[in-house]
């Protein structure tokens, strides 16, 4: 289906745009699967990353097209590829309910999230991205930072190193025993586990089971649970 009418828009310019503000404007660089057209390959991106949907809904009303990603340029690269700018209108971005603030995971999530794995392209990549600065504001930045990974770990406080990090999956049919065992492979090499949203205890794996893996790790990691 293509979707280049709606969320396709050559005319707009970046100064202009970035002069307003009401945009986060986002350049990639992708590569059409063969046989598919870029700027309707394009349109299909910026659509899966915002408002659009696989069949026309009768929920669909102005307001929502108001908010609509846009591509506004396409320009043709080396070996098949394309630098591809799309404009996503601030309004997209979900805030925080218990403040107001900014989310970094939503802007991922709408970004480099809902686009990726699609059938038309064989490859796409973020290149850069602007933040209008009345946004950029809303960000308050991680309670957290790297240092506190490397306090937690008993690393030195300056140059602590990288810090390795992973979730088991899958989150669902798996029991405490192969979890374990998942857990101790991960270890002889890794820093922290996060939990995969599990607070709920699964009927295959009750958390109130206890499980060891064949031999315990050589130290003992933390786990990180999900905030």
């Amino acid at each position: 289906m293509d979707q280049s009418k709606r969320y396709c828009n050559l005319a707009l310019n970046e100064a202009e745009l970035m002069a307003q503000g009401r945009h986060v404007l986002c350049a990639y660089i992708f590569k059409p699967k063969a046989g598919y057209e870029p700027i309707a390959t394009a349109a299909h991106f910026a659509a899966e990353s915002s408002t659009g949907t696989n069949v026309e809904v009768c929920t669909t009303d102005d307001f929502t097209r108001g908010v609509d990603a846009l591509v506004y340029e396409v320009t043709e690269q080396a070996n098949g590829e394309y630098l591809m700018k799309i404009a996503y209108p601030n309004d997209l971005f979900d805030r925080n309910l218990m403040d107001g603030r900014a989310m970094i995971v939503s802007f991922l999530t709408l970004t480099i999230g809902n686009n990726q794995g699609m059938s038309d392209i064989e490859n796409a990549k973020m290149h850069d991205f602007w933040v209008p600065p009345a946004m950029l504001q809303l960000f308050d930045g991680p309670a957290m930072n790297i240092a506190d990974m490397w306090r937690v770990l008993g690393r030195p406080q300056v140059n602590g190193g990288m810090v390795v990090g992973t979730i088991i999956k899958p989150k669902l049919g798996l029991r405490p025993k192969p979890f374990a065992d998942a857990c101790h492979q991960f270890w002889l090499g890794g820093d922290f586990i996060k939990k995969s949203r599990w607070w709920p205890t699964p009927c295959a794996g009750p958390r109130t089971k206890p499980a060891r893996p064949s031999c315990s790790p050589p130290t003992s990691p933390p786990t990180i649970r999900s905030r």
